[in-house]
Parts: structure tokens; C-alpha cells; sequence
């Protein structure tokens, strides 16, 4: 019955994806979702919402469990009967399946109360690094939560296998613009003008020049966007160059900020840097959590360690700067199936991944709450 109900739940977020900022009708389905569960109260915030579940003891502290909300400005292209209907606008990150475990998770605890009350967290805009802070900026994530938990699909890994990894599981993420500035002219006469295409390709490799001095598989600079001119014939006032930054170490984070940052050392270029995601660091005091929940929920088998680094940044990482935080990589793929890469127009995960989340969440949940 329960199954039934998140298939639906996840078939019907699936196919009507929207966008950071603009999760109305996933709000909306969601809300509907939590009449079912028994809670304390639920609150929107902004197309986000915060829901308190009825625990044990409310005097406790309380346990968290956040899912995301957003879609991806994608076309779809797997051919599910669900697809999205929204042109342009895919769940190509899971976050579809997210939402399902939680609620999954929530009516779980609702049949069996936990020791504590449970903060359900649907944040929307993770793909913009800003949800997490608009939920923690509205306050009803309390200071004594005990634990945060969180978790993403992820087709490296078969359908059962969950990622145990104590310490950083997902990298920081920084954007970085520089600018060079010049002076326009006719391309006939340069020398009347300052063109700064030639200065932004000297940039452009030194910036390969840090990253192969200070950069490896944890450590990357990434140059996404150069751009200059609209025409053949006039040389441009400025020269842009953006990109982002990938680290798993805070230290090295800063030395290549010092870099990029060295790299403005005449007046015509600029440089800025700007956080986007902190790195996700599982509390080690919640791994013995962590695993209980995955053996009792799978087995003693159904914990896998990390295949590689992930540089791929999560907001999550602002709840772990200020609460206890485990987040888990669920496998969303069948055995022998393909790998098929997040954020492209065929990405999908398992349905059999949204009934592990709910089970595994839950679990956590009440371990936690038991060390409240």
C-alpha cells in the first residue's frame, strides 16, 4: 500500500518538474502528502516547507531529515511514461525520489512514533546553493538538533549497496569571474584602443598553470565560460572568464583562492570569488548510526564505501555547519544496468531506491533520537 502511494508520489513529481524558486505545485503536492503524517506543525518556507513529526517525547531534542525539491533546466529524453511534462525542465538529479523517501520516511514514523520529534525539511533550491540558507535563515531548525540526516541517488552504486563514508563525502563549490578590462576600438586600428582578449588568454593559462601545480582528483578549476566581443570588426571594452572551484580540503581551498586572487596584479583585471556550497563532513559520531540503519534495513552487506572522490557540491553542507550531519549515496541502479551520469537528459533512478531511502531515513532517525 505504502509502495503504491510513493510510486504514485514520485511519478506525479517526476513529471511536473519546476524549477529553484518556483516548486508551487510541488509545495502544493507535497503539503497534500503530509496530511497523512502525524505532525505537530507545518510551515512554508518560501516554495520550501518544514514540517514537525509527533515523537515519543517532545522535550527531547529533535532529529532532521531534509529532501530537495528542484529540477534541472533540462529536456528529458528517457522515454519513461512519467516524463516530464514541462518543457525544458527535468528532475535530472534525483531530487523526484528525494522528496518520495522523505515522505516514505515520514509515514514510517508516523505508524511508529520515534524517541523524538523529527524535522522533515523540503528544501527547495539546492541547484542554486541557496536553499539550505533560506531554511536555516527561517528558524525552525532549532539549535539542540541532534542530527541531520540527508541522502541522493546515485547510479555508481546498484539498487541496496548505500555509501557509508565517515568525513567529507562532498566537495566544497566556489564560482570564480575574472575580468579583464580594456578599451574599445575599430579593429583596423588597435592601437587606438586596449584589447583585452589577449590578457584574458594569458589568465586563462595561468589558471591551467595553478590547477596543474595545486590541483589533483580532490582539488579541481574548472573554466566553464569565456567570453569577449559581439563583432568581427570592433575590439571589445572587457574579457570574461568564469569557472568554479572543487575542493574536499579547506587548506587547499584557500591556497587556490590566493592564486586566482594573485592573478589580478595589474589594474585591468579583476577577480572575484564567491562561495557557493560548503563541503558535506559526516559526523563521525553518527557513523555506528548510520550503519545500524543500513544493516537493520538491509543487512550486513548493504553498506559500500566510496568508489572515488565526489566533487560535486551539496548545500546540505550548511546543515553540517551547524548540526551533527550524516548524508548517505543511495544506489539507483539495477544490477549490470548502465551508468547513467546526474544532471543529463537521461537520468533516472531505480523505484526500488526510493523504498531503501524510506526505510534507511527512518531507521536513522529513530537511532538518533535514541541518543538525544
Amino acid at each position: 500500500m505504502l509502495q503504491r502511494q510513493l510510486i504514485d508520489l514520485q511519478r506525479d513529481l517526476h513529471r511536473h518538474p519546476e524549477l529553484s524558486h518556483n516548486e508551487l505545485q510541488t509545495q502544493a503536492r507535497l503539503l497534500a502528502a503530509l496530511k497523512h503524517c502525524n505532525t505537530r506543525w507545518i510551515e512554508r518556507v518560501g516554495t520550501g516547507i518544514v514540517a514537525r513529526l509527533i515523537g515519543q517525547d517532545s522535550n527531547l531534542p529533535p532529529v532532521a531529515l531534509r529532501a530537495d525539491m528542484d529540477a534541472l533546466p533540462i529536456q528529458e529524453a528517457t522515454g519513461l511514461p512519467h516524463a516530464s511534462v514541462n518543457a525544458g525542465v527535468m528532475h535530472a538529479c534525483g531530487h523526484d525520489v528525494h522528496m518520495a523517501w522523505a515522505i516514505g520516511a515520514a509515514r514510517l514514523l508516523s505508524q511508529s512514533p520515534p524517541p523524538s520529534d523529527v524535522l522533515l525539511v523540503f528544501q527547495p533550491a539546492e541547484e542554486l546553493g541557496v536553499g539550505a540558507k533560506m531554511i536555516m535563515a527561517s528558524g525552525l531548525l532549532p539549535n539542540n538538533v541532534t542530527a541531520i540526516f540527508g541522502g541522493h541517488v546515485d547510479r555508481r552504486y546498484d539498487v541496496g549497496q548505500v555509501v557509508l563514508h565517515p568525513g567529507v563525502i562532498s566537495s566544497f563549490s566556489d564560482r570564480f569571474k575574472l575580468i579583464v578590462h580594456g578599451k574599445s576600438a575599430h579593429a583596423a586600428r588597435p592601437k587606438e584602443g586596449h584589447n583585452p582578449i589577449p590578457t584574458l588568454a594569458e589568465r586563462c593559462l595561468a589558471i591551467d598553470a595553478i590547477n596543474n601545480q595545486l590541483g589533483d582528483a580532490t582539488n579541481l578549476i574548472t573554466v566553464t565560460q569565456l567570453h569577449s566581443g559581439d563583432r568581427h570588426n570592433i575590439i571589445p571594452d572587457t574579457g570574461v572568464l568564469e569557472g568554479t572551484i572543487r575542493c574536499l580540503s579547506a587548506e587547499k581551498r584557500l591556497a587556490i583562492h590566493g592564486a586566482l586572487s594573485g592573478l589580478a596584479t595589474i589594474s585591468s583585471v579583476d577577480v572575484d570569488i564567491e562561495p557557493v556550497s560548503p563541503a558535506i563532513k559526516n559526523d563521525p559520531q553518527l557513523e555506528q548510526v548510520a550503519r545500524r540503519a543500513i544493516h537493520d534495513a538491509l543487512g550486513p552487506n548493504g553498506d559500500v564505501g566510496l568508489v572515488a572522490p565526489n566533487m560535486a557540491s551539496e548545500d546540505f553542507g550548511v546543515y553540517a555547519q551547524h548540526f551533527p550531519a550524516w548524508f548517505f549515496r543511495f544506489g539507483a541502479k539495477q544490477a549490470g544496468g548502465p551508468f547513467i551520469p546526474v544532471h543529463t537528459p537521461d537520468f533516472y533512478a531505480d523505484d526500488a531506491t526510493m523504498f531503501v531511502g524510506a526505510m534507511v531515513l527512518d531507521l536513522a532517525c529513530r537511532y538518533a533520537g535514541e541518543c538525544s
